[in-house]
C-alpha cells in the first residue's frame, strides 16, 4: 500500500509566490498542497482545518512574525514541521525561528529541490537517517 501524500499548507504573503509554489508542488506524487495562507493568522486557522504535515513559512509576513507563528504552530499541533523561507540570511531572524521550533530555514534563491527534500526531511527524518546508517 502507497504511503499517503506529505499534507503542505504554504504561507506568504505574495500570491504569486504562493501559487507558483504550489504548482510546482502539485507535480509530484508523494506531495500535496492542502492549503494556501497569506499571513500568520489565516495560516493558524488553516492548520487546525486542513491538518498539514509541514508549513512552508516565508519570513517576511505582515501582522504576526513568521517567529510566532512558527511558535504558535508548534505549540497547538506539536506533529507539524515547520519550514522558514526567505530571501535573505540573517542570522538574528534565523536563529529566532529556530528558537521558535522551525525545523529548517531555507534560502529562496537555492534549487527547490532543497525545499523538496526538506519538506520529505521534515516528514521522515528517522528513515532518512536510517537509509544513510546503512
Amino acid at each position: 500500500m502507497p504511503l499517503s501524500p506529505i499534507r503542505i499548507l504554504l504561507v506568504d504573503h505574495h500570491e504569486m509566490a504562493r501559487r507558483g509554489l504550489a504548482n510546482h508542488i502539485a507535480t509530484y506524487e508523494d506531495l500535496q498542497v492542502v492549503g494556501l495562507a497569506a499571513n500568520g493568522d489565516e495560516a493558524l486557522d488553516l492548520c487546525g482545518k486542513t491538518k498539514p504535515d509541514v508549513v512552508v513559512i516565508d519570513l517576511d509576513l505582515s501582522g504576526m512574525d513568521s517567529a510566532a507563528v512558527t511558535a504558535a504552530i508548534t505549540r497547538h499541533y506539536p506533529g507539524v514541521r515547520v519550514i522558514i523561507m526567505t530571501l535573505f540570511m540573517d542570522e538574528i531572524k534565523h536563529q529566532e525561528a529556530l528558537a521558535a521550533g522551525a525545523f529548517r530555514y531555507l534560502l529562496k534563491g537555492n534549487p527547490i529541490n532543497e525545499l523538496l527534500c526538506a519538506i520529505r526531511d521534515a516528514q521522515f527524518p528517522k528513515k532518512r537517517d536510517q537509509i544513510g546508517a546503512t
